[in-house]
């Protein structure tokens, strides 16, 4: 069952896509309760266009788990907050509204200049 699901998710076309899950619910046509919850949960009009492949730019794909959510409120909490447990509101909107955004807008204008640290081509080519 995990195969098929895993097929349903990663499937790039839309058409195919919806191919699998109906022969998905054929082949675990015994399955009601889980049927039930999938169509219900998962297949239903709105929530399918979160989760699956098809339905997502290929260069989001990456970005399908939270595991860079749990990083960035890593860096967040290590590199801006100083590991402080500040339970206060406007000490947080504070740092959020002045230094995370002036170190992305220095970012963002670091990568479209092509300000930066030199990767193996960039090294070549300056010689």
């Amino acid at each position: 069952m995990m195969d098929e699901l895993k097929s349903i998710l990663r499937e790039d076309d839309v058409d195919t896509m919806y191919n699998l899950i109906e022969e998905f619910k054929i082949q675990f046509y015994d399955q009601h309760t889980f049927l039930d919850y999938f169509d219900r949960f998962w297949i239903a009009e709105g929530i399918i266009q979160r989760w699956a492949y098809a339905f997502i730019d290929r260069g989001n794909r990456a970005m399908m788990t939270n595991n860079f959510i749990e990083s960035w409120h890593g860096q967040l909490k290590v590199n801006y907050l100083k590991h402080v447990r500040n339970k206060r509101l406007d000490r947080l909107i504070f740092v959020l509204t002045h230094e995370v955004e002036f170190y992305f807008e220095n970012e963002e204008e670091r990568i479209l200049s092509n300000n930066g640290h030199m990767g193996p081509l960039e090294n070549q080519q300056s010689r």
